[in-house]
């Protein structure tokens, strides 16, 4: 394929790179099926864990995962994604930020909905969202002095 084709079809990994050398075992014919292998060497827990962080688009933060993922162990089973290069780790500042490469994502993402875990994944994101955003404006509104904020106004 050109370059040009090759650009269009980036949206979807998954079909782009079939093939691949017939020597190669299975696994490593194809991208699918080398993360297909990968995936199915997780723990049942770290297989949710990491169709659960699908989610995020941009990265999270502990506190964050621990709250949608709403479980005991989180922080265990996010080593072990860290540990088997699934999970990207990064300390920004003072805490760590999480990452998924995109294409780990969009599989897991995959399987987040093949799992019929979606909306309720969903939902918990939402949520935890929704919370921290509430509590950062409550904050903002105590600093600010204009009448509104105050509730004379």
């Amino acid at each position: 394929m050109s370059p040009e084709q090759i650009t269009t079809r980036l949206d979807d990994r998954f079909r782009l790179l079939v093939g691949g050398s017939r020597t190669a075992l299975p696994r490593q014919q194809t991208l699918r099926a080398l993360i297909d292998w990968s995936y199915d060497l997780l723990s049942e827990d770290e297989q949710r864990l990491l169709r659960t962080v699908a989610v995020f688009a941009g990265g999270w933060t502990l506190d964050a995962i621990e709250a949608v993922a709403g479980e005991a162990g989180v922080l265990e089973r996010l080593e072990q994604l860290v540990n088997k290069s699934l999970v990207v780790a990064e300390e920004r500042g003072s805490e760590m930020r999480y990452f998924l490469p995109e294409t780990i994502r969009q599989y897991a993402r995959e399987k987040l909905l093949d799992a019929h875990e979606a909306p309720q994944v969903r939902d918990r994101h939402f949520d935890y969202f929704n919370d921290l955003s509430e509590t950062m404006w409550r904050g903002s509104a105590r600093r600010i002095s204009c009448p509104c904020a105050t509730g004379r106004g």
